[in-house]
């Protein structure tokens, strides 16, 4: 059974901004917390844009909370903050596209992005 939890990012869809400097690295730990708070093993994070950003800083700072990640339309830094300057890798990671897949993010269309994203995981 897999259990999904879908997060607002401070500032989007219903929560407020907080208070002080917002960045993605903070964005992470909050994430981090979370799960933490929540009792989670490793989990599969899939994150569209932003999501995608905090996504990536959470597998960065805290790798063994991540057991797989999914990006869409992520950016980042060339070279994000404590990352190596040769790179990084990590075994049996992987890039793989998904087709067909639109542009269904959780807001507009949430039942299409949590299908696409719990087919994805379990065929993987």
């Amino acid at each position: 059974m897999l259990l999904l939890h879908g997060l607002d990012l401070p500032g989007h869809h219903r929560s407020a901004l907080p208070a002080g400097r917002l960045t993605v690295e903070r964005m992470a730990a909050d994430v981090e917390r979370l799960l933490v708070e929540l009792g989670e093993p490793p989990v599969h994070v899939a994150g569209l844009s932003l999501g995608a950003c905090v996504g990536l800083a959470l597998a960065f700072q805290a790798p063994a909370r991540v057991r797989s990640l999914t990006l869409v339309n992520g950016f980042a830094r060339f070279r994000p903050a404590g990352a190596p300057s040769r790179g990084v890798s990590r075994e049996g990671a992987r890039l793989v596209v998904v087709p067909d897949s639109g542009h269904a993010t959780p807001g507009d269309q949430p039942a299409r992005f949590n299908r696409i994203v719990l087919e994805f995981i379990g065929a993987h």
